[in-house]
């Protein structure tokens, strides 16, 4: 599993330097809110994926404690010296303490951090699902030449391979109940907690390790709609800028509840007009007051919204930027 995460982190990193200045609508709610970058989008699964990575390793080493100590821990039978050195033949450490088992606890830590990772799958997968909505379409899961999107409607082409991730994930999370639930078991040892570590462990593991598979396989055949994803920031007709005017105005010396309405009119009136918001502010005369063209033009650009995402870049990839 560690090997598929460092894979698929490696992919998207070129991806995120791929489109790291491919403007795109960022969204709050669901609704447009202002632009990013696809590769800024990308480069938040990178470094999740990187802190996904950095906790199964730790769980690993957590899991990493095995025992030979007798029926309840106190080498009535066997020396502990044969316990350390059986156990540093299979590259286990010596639980300092146990009972006629190893504490559930270690077991319970690695089957939540396996949850977390599916979970930051979810997260990616409900993203990509998203994006390739029919009134979005800005991003596509990979689609083979003979595969079918539905069986009723030939037309489809339904994202099912990150909805199958998402599934998976849910069922990999329900598993945390049982592990935590072993954590509490009689005295030195009783057998509620044997039957279903049966099914959690390997369930858990196959199933992370098959979502990180499928993952590597859509990112190196992800669809990225550039043409498309012009035209939804064309659709949000510059209101992305309302938040950036609002600050211009407050340094004008107005006070923000007087420069919020003032803002929040002109872009209800962009809409209900279905004008650019720019050439609103830009003929509205009480913005006149306090601004010139000059100004607008200045600071109500793409490139001076977007203009710290190469610093972010550098910040998380550091050399490679």
């Amino acid at each position: 599993i560690i090997n598929s995460l460092k894979k698929l982190k490696e992919i998207i990193k070129n991806l995120a330097l791929k489109y790291e200045n491919l403007v795109m609508m960022g969204r709050t709610h669901g609704i447009f809110a202002e632009p990013i970058t696809f590769g800024l989008k990308l480069l938040s699964f990178y470094c999740e994926i990187d802190r996904n990575i950095v906790r199964l390793e730790r769980a690993k080493e957590e899991i990493s404690y095995g025992k030979i100590s007798g029926a309840v821990g106190t080498y009535s039978t066997l020396n502990p010296e044969i316990e350390k050195e059986v156990l540093k033949r299979l590259n286990l450490k010596v639980e300092p303490v146990s009972t006629q088992i190893v504490p559930r606890d270690r077991y319970a830590y690695l089957i939540t951090i396996c949850a977390i990772i599916a979970s930051s799958f979810e997260r990616i997968a409900t993203e990509i699902r998203n994006l390739q909505r029919s009134e979005i379409d800005e991003v596509r899961e990979p689609f083979l030449e003979k595969q079918k999107g539905s069986s009723a409607m030939p037309h489809k082409r339904n994202p099912i391979l990150c909805e199958r991730i998402v599934s998976l994930a849910r069922y990999v999370r329900s598993l945390i109940f049982p592990t935590l639930e072993n954590i509490s078991l009689w005295h030195e040892r009783d057998l509620t907690n044997s039957a279903n570590e049966r099914l959690v462990f390997p369930h858990t593991l196959i199933l992370l390790h098959y979502i990180s598979e499928r993952m590597i396989f859509i990112f190196n055949n992800l669809k990225v709609n550039e043409d498309k994803i012009k035209e939804n920031i064309g659709k949000a007709k510059e209101l992305y800028y309302s938040s950036l005017l609002l600050i211009l105005l407050m340094k004008k010396g107005l006070k923000r509840s007087f420069a919020y309405d003032l803002v929040q009119k002109l872009s209800f009136l962009a809409m209900e007009e279905n004008k650019s918001f720019l050439e609103i502010v830009k003929k509205d005369e009480e913005i006149k007051k306090y601004l010139s063209e000059e100004e607008l033009n200045q600071f109500l650009d793409l490139k001076y919204l977007l203009r710290n995402v190469k610093e972010i870049f550098k910040r998380v990839l550091k050399e490679e930027v």
